[in-house]
């Protein structure tokens, strides 16, 4: 709020107002509350990138963590990553292994969503 003569009365000023404090030896000088950074921490790789290699990265990591689970690792399946999008191709014998390969490729780094194209083999009776 401006006074009579122009100049700001810091009484009346809202406390977020004020530009936040980034810089922390500066923070605690001043006696300043610091809020760190909170923007998500990216690592190099196949994440900043869309297409291409990055893609192909990704599925290679999606195949990796198919093979490397128990429940997922006899399944045969084809995986296909374009633009952070799974998508999962073949036969399993029962509804649960899709079910599986589905969580497992969901929670590989970088991967956005999986589409499930996985075929359910009729059981024999």
């Amino acid at each position: 709020m401006i006074d009579g003569r122009g100049d700001r009365d810091p009484r009346n000023e809202e406390p977020f107002e004020q530009p936040v404090q980034d810089d922390a030896a500066e923070s605690v000088e001043q006696a300043e509350p610091y809020f760190p950074p909170t923007d998500p921490v990216m690592g190099e790789g196949p994440l900043g990138e869309t297409g291409g290699s990055g893609d192909e990265a990704l599925a290679e990591r999606v195949r990796r963590a198919l093979a490397e689970d128990a429940a997922t690792t006899d399944l045969e399946l084809e995986v296909d990553v374009r633009d952070r999008i799974a998508t999962l191709r073949g036969h399993v014998p029962e509804l649960t292994d899709t079910d599986n390969a589905l969580a497992v490729a969901g929670r590989v780094r970088g991967i956005e969503d999986v589409v499930d194209e996985i075929e359910v083999e009729a059981a024999a009776t």
